[in-house]
């Protein structure tokens, strides 16, 4: 069995790949995949969550998608990965909050791993890999069972406490929508 070899040039092989490629260029790219897109958002605060829980962060706390940068990992595996995404969030964007929100629901990723107990462990391990002097607020939360936020942490991570953010880091001394 003989190998042929195919010579092409570049822009031959870009239109091949490219005609190979029409059924996902009739499809926009997604946002998150775009570089440029993600420049011009400007989130205020970060969310880490547990890919087994089915909280929206933008819903639970009335967000636009731009306002909110969103990690998801298990708990127990919270890591140098989780840690240099929130610091990219810290970097990139000046990220001044970042919310851990723990479920009570059994995990099916990790189960048992991702209650307030888990949190509080994730939240010191990411304050020791970012170092406690880069300027990042970390609050654990959790939905109890009438669905509402309990606090485990120095400030409500509820959209009073969100917006003081936001309105802190636009420069603005008194909450956004405050008369």
């Amino acid at each position: 069995m003989t190998s042929e070899r195919l010579v092409a040039t570049v822009p031959e092989v870009q239109d091949l790949l490219r005609d190979s490629h029409r059924v996902q260029q009739a499809f926009p790219k997604a946002r998150s995949a775009d570089a440029g897109a993600a420049v011009s958002d400007d989130p205020f605060v970060a969310f880490l969550t547990c890919p087994g829980d089915p909280t929206d962060p933008w819903a639970l706390f009335g967000l636009r998608s731009e306002e909110a940068y969103w990690m998801q990992a298990s708990f127990n595996e919270c890591g140098a990965d989780v840690a240099a995404s929130a610091e990219w969030a810290l970097k990139q964007w000046g990220v001044p909050l970042l919310v851990v929100l723990a479920h009570q629901a059994t995990c099916r990723f990790s189960p048992g791993a991702c209650g307030l107990k888990a949190a509080r462990k994730a939240v010191a391990d990411l304050r020791f890999l970012l170092g406690m002097d880069r300027g990042l607020a970390i609050v654990v939360a959790r939905r109890n069972g009438a669905g509402l936020m309990e606090l485990d942490g120095p400030a409500p991570p509820d959209l009073a406490a969100l917006q003081m953010c936001k309105s802190r880091k636009a420069g603005v001394e008194r909450p956004v929508g405050a008369r």
